[in-house]
């Protein structure tokens, strides 16, 4: 992936909230603002795709050398439903966690990780177990988000590498990883048609982690508080039973890296509890292949089918 190498975000014109308010508080309250010392923005180096790919993992997990420490990530937020010609509509939130670890390997880290999550009335944030679908006015029972697994291999080098795109703005520092999906679809419309869009799943994944430039330059804070925005342009999901209509779901979310899973909301923690506590840790080792929304419908559809 190429990478923008420490690219700083361009100043913003014209005169911000923040700056209206200064001036507010009038001349005398922001001389004395001024008159303080300012300390300068810590050093980072993010130039080489070395300190790019250190400075991501304590984003991401928790550094290069604690494999048995463990990053619990909580995000919420909702989607929408999006049909060229007609108004977009959201349909439903979501609320979701997940626990994963950077296993060290030869070349590099095996990322571990499992995800939870509920999907939500629009309303009421309620978790929901049947739906309502206002596209097509079929009553659908909700499956909940369960990937066991969904990990990943970063390696420092080689045709493979990791490197991920760096922006710097002052004391704040962001990540991005854009991911561009196009894959034969696991659920081929002659045997799914009520529950596949397409022969070919495509999507797009797009995340956002930010973190403070004084936590990714100190070396003594391996695993750096950080906060996720998560976009993710894909197809109907298969329980909503929209078969081939036309239309995508737009992901709008955010969160951020917990202290751990006791600090997970209660509703949501006391679900997974509830049948689903393996996905309260992260996995100890490398599993293939992933677990997606996708596989997880497939394998319930297909023993539903085989109980009738």
């Amino acid at each position: 992936m190429a990478a923008k190498r420490g690219a700083e975000a361009p100043k913003a014109g014209g005169l911000s909230r923040r700056g209206f308010l200064w001036g507010v508080l009038g001349a005398g309250a922001a001389g004395a603002v001024a008159c303080a010392p300012q300390r300068a923005p810590a050093a980072l180096e993010l130039e080489s795709a070395e300190a790019r790919y250190d400075a991501f993992l304590r984003m991401r997990c928790a550094g290069a050398q604690h494999p048995e420490a463990q990053a619990v990530w909580w995000w919420t937020g909702d989607v929408h439903a999006f049909r060229h010609g007609a108004r977009g509509q959201r349909l439903f939130g979501m609320e979701c966690f997940s626990v994963s670890r950077a296993l060290p390997v030869e070349g590099g880290h095996d990322l571990l990780h499992r995800e939870f999550g509920l999907y939500l009335d629009a309303e009421s944030r309620a978790p929901l177990s049947r739906w309502r679908n206002p596209l097509n006015g079929r009553e659908v029972e909700v499956l909940l988000l369960a990937n066991d697994p969904v990990n990943g291999r970063m390696r420092r080098s080689g045709p493979r590498a990791f490197d991920v795109s760096f922006t710097r703005s002052g004391a704040e520092v962001w990540a991005n990883l854009d991911i561009l999906l196009r894959y034969p679809s696991p659920l081929p419309r002659a045997q799914y048609p009520l529950n596949s869009q397409s022969d070919t799943y495509e999507a797009a994944e797009l995340f956002q982690f930010h973190a403070r430039r004084d936590d990714l330059a100190d070396p003594g804070l391996h695993s750096a508080p950080c906060e996720v925005y998560w976009t993710r342009v894909g197809p109907w999901l298969p329980w909503m039973e929209m078969a081939d209509r036309p239309g995508q779901l737009i992901y709008h979310c955010r969160g951020r890296k917990l202290p751990n899973v006791a600090a997970l909301p209660a509703g949501l923690r006391h679900a997974a509890e509830d049948g689903y506590a393996q996905f309260l840790s992260a996995p100890e080792s490398f599993e293939a292949p992933n677990e997606t929304s996708w596989t997880k419908f497939k394998k319930w559809e297909d023993a539903r089918r085989a109980r009738s």
